[in-house]
């Protein structure tokens, strides 16, 4: 029965969940662990959210959090390390920039 609807989904209607979700724009990042309920596939993921980690686990489960705590932590500061780079560049440039405005009043 899910299948049939996955089958007959009207064409766009995905694109029309990813616009109302908002998840094109925003970095999202999945740690599977591999005794958790759910394995979803990583191209489910991708076709709702802009994936830009994907970990497996190599041990955990549905409440990683309490089983594996560092790894999870782990995953986590990979995930935004680069993100805060990132930011903080922007806003490094963003300073200068402001600077340099005022020096030329």
């Amino acid at each position: 029965m899910a299948d049939d609807f996955i089958a007959e989904e009207p064409a766009g209607r995905h694109e029309a969940f990813r616009q109302w979700v908002g998840s094109t724009d925003v970095p999202a990042a999945f740690a599977m662990f591999p005794k958790d309920i759910s394995q979803p596939p990583r191209e489910w993921a991708s076709r709702f959210f802009n994936v830009e980690r994907w970990t497996e686990m190599p041990r955990g489960g549905h409440f990683a959090a309490l089983e594996e705590p560092e790894l999870l932590v782990d995953d986590i500061r990979r995930f935004f390390r680069p993100l805060r780079a990132n930011a903080t560049r922007q806003a490094t440039g963003r300073a200068a920039e402001s600077r340099d405005a005022h020096a030329l009043r």
